[in-house]
């Protein structure tokens, strides 16, 4: 529910402003647009004399009186105070204190209009006054202001226009503030805004959407632009969503959070990042600390993004995608393209500490991602089987994973092509000669280049497990063997370990292929449930019709 905060003085009076008209829903919950009726400009709400003289835009400001407010012209004049030290036997009196003059932030909100050389303290009234396509020049520290109940957002932009933040001696930087009020800026569908030298601070949405600027469909370039030290249920920082085009230049989305994904920014529409920084942010009790690029297949090229020469770090999301969230609803395909980027540093509290991707991912040039660290995938989890997936595309460049992340720079290289997760049982092989397989059929082509397998070691001696692959006819491994991963020692407790292949195999969609695991092996644990449909588990040359050992292929493209 909005919040209303109400402002009374003696002296101040603020012009009202339209009634807001509910529009689309948007998950969490449903955001009333903000158009309203355009009202008159607003009067100066501190009592200062604002000029409006086209041939003076800078406001004056008149000499406050040195007598008391409370005094009128026709008041009796007061005794003078006498100098001399009262004994004890005289009586002590106290002076009325005057009553202090509304509060006003330490570097006033000045906001002039270039064309019309109109001067406001109140951004919204400079905005309803203001024709399409104006520029507003933005001076210090600009807040809510007058006695209105704030909707969605403290500043809304209801019009195409140019917000344009100046710094002058005293003023301090540019700065619009939400007082964790609400969201600090809304920006209505259909428009073409740009905010350029501003930052965007201490907006508060606790059950809604876009704690710095929430953009409802329309085209919003951010450039030289700060977002830091907003709040919100969903998307802290940023929200690009029913459509809309961003484009954020030079500029950064810093310690913001959200409580349920896209600490940073969330964005379903187009966005594009160049020459920006998206660092510090969290998603307290979801996933996506830093973005998450979600793909609605209600708009077209939603979820689509854009990360040129950028830098995302530092960022913490409770559950998976510490740094980045690539994925979509049904129907609804994700993509992400970087280049010349820096992932580094972030956290997850599940799969993918830099990236997880479940949609399209590309690197269009070198990115570097390292440092960062998750419960699987430190540096990067990608998986083809959901949201229509594919490998990562090295279009530009490597990816090159510096320092190294932990437990692992990836689960694999390039991307999950299959998988049976599912894991309850191990079976221990023991007799000379004897073999446990998983046959899968491949979804994609390319190179195998490891797989990964759910071992344990129960013996008192360490075991060594040698894995490779192999040709299948009539559901049986030939014993041809195409490919030998290098061995690795079995840890005494179940744990997934990833095997990769120096030479990796070549696999064609859509044909079968076998994972053997040689004799004298560790257990293997498996599912009795049939997890995976397009194979089976294999036991010294017996087909298991119901059960499916816990494994990964990991496919580069």
């Amino acid at each position: 529910m909005p919040r209303t905060f109400v402002l009374l003085t003696a002296s101040l009076l603020i012009a009202g402003c339209g009634t807001p008209q509910p529009t689309a829903s948007l998950g969490v919950r449903t955001f009333p647009s903000q158009t309203g009726e355009v009202a008159p400009p607003s009067p100066p709400s501190t009592g200062v004399p604002v000029s409006t003289d086209a041939s003076s835009p800078t406001p004056v400001q008149t000499e406050a009186a040195t007598a008391p407010a409370s005094l009128s012209p026709d008041a009796p004049t007061l005794a003078p105070t006498p100098t001399t030290t009262p004994t004890p036997e005289q009586t002590t009196v106290t002076r009325p204190t005057p009553t202090p003059s509304p509060s006003r932030p330490p570097n006033p909100c000045l906001v002039t209009n270039v064309s019309s050389h109109a001067v406001f303290d109140d951004l919204n009234a400079a905005i309803r006054s203001a024709d399409r396509d104006s520029t507003l020049a933005v001076q210090g520290t600009c807040t809510h202001v007058g006695p209105r109940g704030i909707g969605n957002a403290v500043f809304v932009i209801d019009r195409s226009l140019t917000l344009k933040g100046v710094r002058t001696t005293g003023s301090g930087d540019p700065t619009l503030d939400g007082s964790s009020l609400a969201g600090v800026v809304w920006v209505n569908p259909n428009l073409t805004v740009t905010i350029v030298g501003l930052t965007i601070a201490n907006g508060d949405t606790e059950n809604g959407n876009g704690g710095g600027l929430f953009n409802e469909g329309s085209v919003v370039t951010l450039r030289d632009t700060i977002v830091a030290n907003n709040r919100a249920s969903v998307s802290g920082g940023i929200d690009n969503s029913f459509g809309g085009v961003m484009t954020l230049l030079r500029s950064i989305v810093s310690d913001n959070r959200s409580h349920a994904g896209g600490g940073g920014i969330y964005n379903s529409g187009t966005m594009t990042l160049i020459d920006s920084t998206v660092s510090g942010n969290a998603s307290e009790t979801s996933g996506g600390g830093g973005i998450i690029n979600f793909a609605n297949k209600s708009y077209p090229n939603s979820g689509t993004m854009t990360i040129v020469d950028s830098t995302i770090s530092r960022n913490s999301a409770a559950q998976s995608g510490g740094g980045i969230i690539n994925s979509g609803s049904e129907a609804g395909v994700a993509y992400v393209s970087i280049s010349g980027s820096t992932i580094a540093d972030n956290r997850s509290g599940g799969r993918g500490g830099g990236v997880l991707s479940e949609g399209q991912l590309e690197f269009a040039g070198p990115t570097t991602i390292g440092g960062n660290a998750a419960v699987r995938g430190g540096g990067m989890w990608v998986s083809s089987g959901l949201a229509g997936g594919s490998c990562p595309k090295l279009m530009g460049g490597m990816v090159t994973y510096e320092p190294k992340n932990s437990p692992t720079d990836y689960d694999g290289v390039g991307c999950v092509d299959q998988e049976s997760m599912e894991a309850d049982q191990s079976l221990e092989l023991s007799a000379a000669g004897g073999y446990a397989a998983q046959t899968f059929t491949a979804r994609t082509t390319g190179a195998l280049t490891s797989v990964t397998l759910h071992l344990e070691h129960t013996g008192l001696y360490t075991q060594t497990a040698i894995v490779q692959l192999e040709s299948v006819a009539s559901g049986l491994p030939t014993g041809e063997v195409l490919a030998v991963a290098t061995p690795r020692t079995v840890p005494s407790v179940g744990h997934w370990l990833t095997f990769g292949f120096p030479s990796p195999a070549s696999l064609v969609k859509g044909t079968e292929y076998a994972i053997v695991l040689v004799a004298a092996a560790p257990p293997w644990q498996y599912s009795d449930l049939d997890p995976y449909p397009s194979g089976h588990a294999v036991v010294n040359g017996v087909l298991q019709a119901t059960e499916d050992f816990a494994f990964m292929t990991w496919v580069a493209p």
